[in-house]
């Protein structure tokens, strides 16, 4: 029988990492999860997620059902990357019975309430009570905003733009031919771009992704479509037909600041937490390796230990120190992780080329992920 006088956590975002965390915390008959998705509608991203070693690696202690449903249904290659283009459906499939993702409602404050709790208005006027509030929002995220307060530092635009698309596998066979169409790959140009290919959705399809300077912003809005006309100045040697793709403006976080608000009982994660750029591969992965961290290595356990009639003042607490804990140990890894980011997309683009320093860059995602106890890194 529910409890009358539940615990309850929101959690704001239904993408990857906010659907992770519902999907892998340890369950406690007093505590009660809700989701908040200003969408109306389930997120399901149409360009595939990229799932590297590390993905694999931390899903793999953290949730082992959820990794061999991902490793199951992946399409795999003899390189590092995967690709899983239904993986929304695969985490939705591990949410606790009963558990309810609320669609159209956005998030505009949360603030202090009454005997402890926080209250969190929407967009339409409406407003909860919660006892804490795990913020999944992405790269602009208000729950960053609120948790950092007057230290908070919005995204910066990186001076990067992407064009990205998703074109059938057999065009592109037609096209260059069917080795570039079934492996992953990298073209890195000399003028300041480079495009990365790699099969998503079983082999189906091929994402494009192709990465250039534009120092200038832009703000073109997610609905513009790139014209071919346009094309030719970014990409003189690509293929027009191939690349009808939509615009996006990459933002970054140079400084991570603060993971978790006390006052507020906020805690922030994946690119809410740690956004970076895409050019190591490393924003989802960071993102599941800060929710591995979070849950097995500090919440879980803590939850465990709890009596089932503890009150909302001891699960307070053992929130709390999870929270702290998380932001301790993920804080430099994904800091560490955030500037390479920004120094590779540098690498790509005409600056540092040598093949070692290259390799370097990316070694402490991978040591990351491999390290046997999740939590310590490097």
């Amino acid at each position: 029988m529910p409890s009358p006088n539940p615990f309850r956590i929101a959690i704001i975002g239904s993408g990857p990492v906010g659907t992770l965390l519902i999907a892998s915390v340890t369950q406690h008959p007093l505590i009660e999860y809700i989701q908040y998705e200003a969408k109306t509608l389930p997120l399901r991203p149409s360009f595939g997620c990229g799932i590297g070693p590390q993905t694999f690696a931390t899903v793999k202690i953290l949730n082992p059902p959820i990794y061999e449903k991902i490793l199951e249904q992946s399409f795999t290659s003899p390189v590092w990357l995967n690709i899983r283009h239904e993986l929304m459906d695969l985490l939705d499939g591990f949410a606790p019975e009963g558990f309810e993702v609320r669609y159209g409602l956005r998030v505009t404050n949360v603030i202090k309430s009454q005997q402890g709790r926080v209250k969190m208005s929407f967009e339409d006027g409406t407003e909860d009570n919660v006892d804490a509030v795990w913020a999944c929002d992405g790269m602009n995220s208000l729950g960053r905003k609120l948790i950092q307060g007057d230290e908070y530092k919005p995204a910066e635009y990186s001076g990067m733009i992407c064009f990205r698309g998703k074109v059938g596998t057999e065009k592109v066979a037609a096209a260059v031919g069917e080795e570039l169409a079934s492996k992953t790959h990298m073209f890195i140009g000399g003028t300041g771009y480079f495009v990365l290919i790699f099969p998503i959705v079983g082999g189906k399809y091929v994402n494009i992704a192709c990465f250039m300077h534009e120092k200038e912003h832009k703000k073109r809005g997610r609905a513009w479509k790139t014209g071919l006309g346009d094309m030719p100045a970014y990409f003189p040697e690509a293929n027009p037909t191939l690349l009808k793709l939509l615009e996006v403006n990459l933002m970054v976080m140079k400084n991570l600041g603060a993971f978790h608000n006390p006052d507020l009982h906020m805690t922030s994660f994946g690119d809410a937490a740690n956004g970076m750029l895409p050019h190591m591969g490393g924003s989802m992965s960071t993102g599941f390796i800060g929710v591995t961290t979070f849950l097995h290595s500090e919440l879980n356990p803590r939850l465990e230990s709890l009596s089932p009639e503890a009150s909302n003042e001891e699960i307070a607490k053992v929130i709390t120190d999870a929270s702290i804990e998380y932001e301790k140990k993920h804080m430099p890894l994904a800091q560490k992780l955030c500037d390479y980011s920004i120094e590779q997309g540098a690498v790509f683009t005409g600056g540092v080329l040598d093949i070692d320093e290259i390799q370097r860059r990316p070694k402490s995602l991978w040591r990351a992920a491999t390290s046997q106890k999740v939590g310590l890194w490097e």
